[in-house]
């Protein structure tokens, strides 16, 4: 029990102080944690959209396929089981899109990618239920598009540090510089809040930090 209670507040610290910061740099508290995770800037790049992943209704595509390559893409890195964190970056996203003056689905579109190997089609549902039914009616909501890891793809506590593969969610989360840690202790995912821009040609243009967003940064 104790030791439960310990990696939870462990976890809690973690993602307090990674919500609070911009790009990571070590303390005290679990250096050898912090060093492998944050949002490192990677401007200019064009990361392989090659990998396979599932969308909300299970079927299994290749990430290229599943958006609208003539727009603009906001990345969101999390998962949809996270305790906190995740949740507080989806609705500060949800606040701005209502806000924004641009379109959902016809100006940009938004993929919400999950960092689990335990993500299913069923905590999709869950998770995006109110966010789609909160969509103001000029948006679509099928440009608010999210993603778990294919099953092919997806690992096992015994072996989810193991070498990432590079056509993979974990490998296209660490060429834009989204780089996290699975806490076995805690059963829990140790990340940064924030939101990628890709170009409508795949280009990484901008890096938003926080949970809270302006409706002049889209």
């Amino acid at each position: 029990m104790l030791k439960s209670i310990k990696s939870n507040l462990v976890f809690f610290l973690l993602s307090l102080f990674l919500f609070l910061s911009y790009p990571v740099s070590a303390t005290e508290t679990d250096k050898a944690t912090i060093k492998e995770i944050g949002i490192f800037e990677e401007l200019g790049v064009t990361p392989n959209f090659g990998f396979s992943v599932s969308g909300s209704n299970g079927v299994q595509s290749l990430f290229g396929d599943a958006i609208d390559s003539t727009l603009p893409t906001v990345l969101q890195f999390g998962y949809f089981t996270c305790p906190m964190l995740c949740g507080l970056v989806s609705n500060g996203l949800l606040e701005v899109v209502n806000e924004c003056s641009l379109d959902l689905g016809k100006d940009y579109q938004i993929a919400s990618i999950s960092i689990s190997d335990f993500d299913t089609v069923k905590t999709i549902d869950s998770y995006s239920r109110k966010y789609k039914g909160s969509l103001e009616e000029r948006h679509e909501n099928t440009g608010w598009k999210y993603f778990i890891k294919a099953a092919s793809e997806r690992k096992t506590t015994s072996n989810i540090d193991n070498e990432l593969d590079v056509l993979s969610i974990d490998g296209f989360a660490k060429e834009v510089g989204f780089n996290y840690k699975y806490l076995v202790e805690s059963g829990e995912y140790a990340h940064s809040a924030g939101l990628i821009v890709l170009s409508p040609s795949g280009i990484v243009t901008r890096y938003l930090y926080g949970a809270q967003f302006s409706e002049f940064d889209f």
